[in-house]
């Protein structure tokens, strides 16, 4: 069995361990117990988690003018021997970080 849990990773956000856990305990017991002689079949329901947070805000964004978006663009040091590359695409400035 491979279980794959991502939380709710789409966020930034996990779930502790204990919890998943013991979702896995509860399907190696449905897998290894007695099976029940009629089982109720019910249709599947989506239940949120308990923390369910919703999804964060996207940051504001900032309208610059193409001087202050020249001002911007270029290498920058973002640790010692990594640059990261500011520039202008589109009347829109993007990041480049290697790695």
């Amino acid at each position: 069995m491979v279980v794959v849990h991502r939380g709710d990773i789409d966020n930034g956000r996990s779930v502790a361990g204990p919890p998943i856990w013991q979702l896995v305990e509860r399907l190696l017991a449905a897998r290894t117990g007695t099976p029940a002689a009629e089982p109720a079949l019910v249709p599947m329901v989506v239940l949120p988690l308990a923390s369910n947070l919703p999804a964060p805000a996207d940051p504001p964004h900032l309208a610059l003018d193409a001087a202050a978006r020249r001002r911007f663009a270029g290498d920058y040091e973002v640790a010692p021997g990594a640059m990261a590359r500011v520039f202008e695409y589109g009347d829109r400035l993007f990041m480049s970080i290697p790695g």
